[in-house]
């Protein structure tokens, strides 16, 4: 099952957010701004991608005042000092000072630094680095303890492992970091389009992703795809692409959340969807929340 949880060949420190990443030196010491004398490039691209607005980005920061889970703090803001910051401003990600380090978010050092020791070494090429982050579990409060389940929020990792059972030999660099330190995702529309394609005939639409090594959405449990069609003046939702969890009830009589249904796309493999009679248009939307407020549009297009 691809939602099984790896244990990493790699120890890179990471922790599902249970305890801050400890690079062996003050982060002040590296913060990203220094590193762009020698690596203006990466630098550049660093500071448009998503990892840099990993602490501070609107959805995240409507997320976190809703549950406001110091876990959450140390996996998009991984360092001690970055931690201490969002303490120190009562959680409310809004009230961070300029100059405060989390506004760097998964930066630099992040990945980099180790021991107090920058490194570009061939370990930080390892998928298994970006599955340090990119794969952990729901966790419970037990006797007020935080306890990590085995029940997976993300998995991403493990999908891409079993993509790559295939034969595939795509790595999460090769489609992410496009030769640069971008980091391109969900969050990039023009990548979102490239990597859904859509069949259509008089009844039936197939939906398949493209280029895809893990299931489509991935990542956020938050994330999924809506198709909907237009019949005269109304738009119907006629499927839903993502995961739904649900509390279910322990033995003990305490309550974890579980996967009660994954529609996400398999890497290659079409789902089919019935066209309802009277339909004109279609449209499918990425949506990043829960009430699907945050979304956007992938395609939009006549039916046949």
């Amino acid at each position: 099952m691809y939602g099984v949880l790896l244990l990493l060949a790699a120890d890179f420190g990471f922790s599902s957010g249970v305890r801050t990443l400890d690079i062996g030196a003050p982060a002040a010491d590296f913060v990203a701004s220094s590193c762009a004398d020698c690596h203006e490039a990466e630098y550049a691209g660093w500071r448009a991608s998503r990892h840099r607005a990993s602490l501070t980005n609107r959805i995240f920061v409507a997320g976190f005042a809703a549950e406001s889970e110091a876990r959450c703090v140390r996996c998009h803001a991984p360092l001690p000092e970055q931690f201490a910051e969002v303490m120190a401003a009562n959680r409310d990600l809004t009230k961070l000072p300029a100059a405060a380090l989390g506004h760097e978010g998964v930066t630099c050092a992040t990945c980099h630094v180790r021991d107090g020791e920058a490194h570009g070494n061939d370990a930080l090429k390892s998928d298994a680095l970006c599955g340090s982050c990119h794969e952990f579990a729901f966790h419970e409060k037990k006797r007020g303890r935080l306890v990590l389940t085995d029940t997976p929020i993300q998995s991403t990792y493990s999908q891409w492992l079993e993509y790559g059972a295939t034969g595939r030999t795509d790595s999460c660099i090769s489609c992410h970091m496009n030769g640069g330190h971008d980091i391109r995702g969900a969050h990039d529309v023009e990548l979102l389009r490239r990597s859904l394609d859509v069949r259509i005939d008089r009844e039936r639409m197939w939906l398949a992703s493209r280029g895809v090594g893990h299931r489509f959405p991935t990542g956020d449990v938050f994330r999924h795809l809506t198709v909907e069609v237009r019949v005269g003046d109304e738009w119907i939702e006629i499927a839903r692409i993502g995961r739904r969890y649900a509390p279910a009830e322990n033995r003990d009589g305490t309550y974890s959340m579980r996967l009660v249904e994954d529609t996400s796309l398999a890497p290659d493999v079409p789902r089919s969807i019935e066209i309802p009679a009277g339909a004109t248009e279609y449209r499918i939307h990425y949506r990043y929340d829960e009430d699907g407020s945050e979304a956007v549009l992938v395609v939009r297009a006549g039916l046949p």
